[in-house]
């Protein structure tokens, strides 16, 4: 794997433990999405994490994403105002991270460190 792929992948704990048997980062969203709930499709789910397009709530007071997206927090602070997260999205094969507003509402997953 490459360095650069690792070091953006420790940054999330939780996602650690079960992105990295996955091998390649940029093909880790499909081998973590749910078998269902995906529209138009789903993931394998080979990686046994099961990420559901929950969807978000923004800052805008509104959800979205439902079905095509699935964001979760990560335990590292961007800064005083925002937190890093994970976000897979349906049709793309990476797991991309941004900074987001803590006011937002996004899904965590708990992961025994």
């Amino acid at each position: 794997m490459k360095t650069a792929a690792l070091k953006k992948l420790r940054k999330y704990k939780f996602l650690f433990t079960i992105a990295l048997p996955v091998v390649v980062l940029a093909v880790a969203n499909p081998k973590m999405r749910a078998l269902t709930n995906w529209v138009p499709n789903s993931g394998t789910n080979s990686s046994g994490f099961t990420a559901y397009a929950a969807g978000f709530f923004g800052t805008n007071n509104q959800f979205a994403g439902l079905e095509t997206q699935a964001l979760f927090w990560s335990a590292t602070e961007s800064d005083a105002n925002s937190a890093n997260s994970a976000q897979l999205y349906n049709g793309v094969d990476e797991v991309f991270d941004y900074a987001v507003d803590k006011n937002a509402g996004m899904s965590y997953r708990c992961v025994k460190d």
